[in-house]
């Protein structure tokens, strides 16, 4: 069987380990977007409009980060997922013909 790399066997274990409660849930994504929502908010209740464009860049950069962080995870863990079907074909039914 191959060997798993590192960034296939941190995808495996982040996958196993998913956080299941929704305060842990809630929490972890809080600490990015609560501080930019509460800037945005104060900004525009300032009419402050240049600060409420930053504070929704850096909501949006947050955001885009954390699309390509998933779609890397995704990828390790179907390269990992892979190699394991590879080394023991646990998907080929032996009742076909």
């Amino acid at each position: 069987m191959e060997e798993l790399s590192i960034e296939e066997k941190d995808a495996v274990a982040r996958a196993i380990r998913r956080k299941t409660s929704w305060i842990e849930i809630t929490f972890s994504y809080a600490v990015y977007i609560l501080p930019s929502l509460l800037f945005a908010t104060y900004a525009y209740w300032k009419k402050d409009y240049i600060a409420f464009l930053v504070a929704y860049s850096a909501l949006f950069i947050v955001c885009v980060w954390y699309l390509i962080y998933s779609f890397s995870v995704g990828n390790h863990l179907y390269s990992a997922l892979k190699k394991y079907e590879e080394a023991t074909n646990a998907l080929k039914s032996k009742d076909k013909t």
